[in-house]
């Protein structure tokens, strides 16, 4: 006897997967924002450059999502429009750029 193989289960997964990425809009408009760098400037009033890296906002002088005040930005689904939130030492990345900082300062 032949053994068994899951041909329509892999094909109905692969169409499920097709129809999830209709509805999130697809990569290509993520795809042509990467590597391109924009200012912004945060609720202090400190310009910084950022960059999108998988999809998310990455500032240039941490190379994390918070900018050196603590400071991560966010977008709401339907509009371009960025705000910026304050984490400061909620977030580990900022914790770890802080950390980074002190012991290059030391040297």
């Amino acid at each position: 006897m032949a053994g068994r193989t899951n041909k329509m289960g892999i094909l109905k997964q692969k169409r499920q997967a097709e129809k999830q990425k209709k509805l999130a809009g697809g990569s290509a408009s993520k795809i042509s924002l990467e590597g391109q760098k924009k200012d912004y400037e945060n609720p202090k009033g400190n310009v910084y450059t950022w960059f999108f890296r998988s999809g998310k906002l990455i500032c240039e002088n941490t190379t994390c999502r918070e900018d050196p005040d603590g400071y991560r930005p966010f977008r709401k689904p339907n509009s371009g429009e960025i705000h910026f939130v304050y984490k400061g030492e909620e977030s580990w990345g900022f914790r770890r750029y802080i950390r980074k900082q002190r012991r290059m300062s030391y040297k």
